[in-house]
């Protein structure tokens, strides 16, 4: 019996993490519908944003958001549209381009995380520190055991 509710917890654990990652998904675009960036973008700018003096190649996005080229370098020649990213040239390999966010990709960065802040806050409003600092671990845990899985499983 106790294999059985295992089995049952865990595929409700995935379950519950679907639901959960589509109503966030939803909401996060409705806040951010007022700031122009939709959520994909918003995604790719915290990740700018995570390295600003770096810079991020377009292989190097997609690996780190678990998607294909094709996607990452739409999204990121929307960006570069909009004056939110610079494309940086390697001098000594012109084939390696970096994408930097640009000052106004700061402010838009910015903008989006203070209209998402509330969001964040009322969520977690009335969770104690160390519930908070748990879900972090697990869900660090998680995105980490996720990454290390082989994609088709």
């Amino acid at each position: 019996m106790e294999l059985n509710d295992s089995r049952r917890r865990l595929r409700q654990i995935l379950v519950w993490l679907g639901a959960a990652e589509q109503h966030l998904e939803n909401r996060l675009n409705r806040l951010l519908k007022g700031a122009h960036v939709p959520l994909a973008q918003f995604v790719v700018l915290n990740h700018l944003a995570s390295l600003p003096a770096e810079g991020w190649t377009v292989s190097r996005l997609a690996s780190a958001l678990d998607t294909g080229q094709p996607g990452v370098s739409k999204i990121l020649a929307r960006l570069v549209a909009k004056g939110y990213v610079c494309i940086d040239v390697d001098s000594r390999d012109r084939r390696r381009k970096r994408h930097v966010l640009t000052a106004a990709g700061r402010v838009a960065h910015q903008d989006a995380l203070r209209r998402v802040a509330p969001l964040t806050e009322a969520l977690l409003a009335d969770w104690d520190e160390a519930q908070i600092a748990s879900l972090h671990a697990l869900l660090y845990r998680l995105k980490t055991r996720l990454r290390a899985l082989p994609a088709d499983g």
